[in-house]
């Protein structure tokens, strides 16, 4: 993964503020036969990560955890909210928390 964009690190929850998605192609290195792969990602702008301006994008590519986001993106509440997510484990059994908490600038 590149170095500017934002990785979930598992058991190391982050708190971030977005302010623009995007759909995007990417290319990430797939971990099963060790080469580059394109993979779709929702990519989210994080103005905001652990209360430190930021301005980097958290590519999100589980769809686990596209689902727990998409609600907000729908409703475009998105930018209202803080979210804390935090992975739990790695690779495809990875899990996801996510907490929403209403953004005060």
């Amino acid at each position: 993964m590149a170095a500017n964009w934002i990785a979930l690190q598992p058991q190391l929850p982050l708190r971030l503020h977005f302010t623009a998605w995007a759909i995007e192609r990417i290319v990430i290195q797939d971990r099963t036969f060790n080469r580059p792969r394109e993979v779709e990602a929702l990519m989210m702008l994080a103005d905001r990560v652990n209360g430190v301006d930021d301005g980097r994008p958290l590519p999100i590519t589980s769809t686990r955890l596209r689902g727990m986001i998409e609600p907000f993106l729908r409703a475009d509440t998105y930018k209202s909210y803080e979210f804390v997510i935090a992975k739990i484990g790695d690779g495809l059994r990875a899990q996801f928390t996510l907490q929403a908490i209403p953004y005060i600038p």
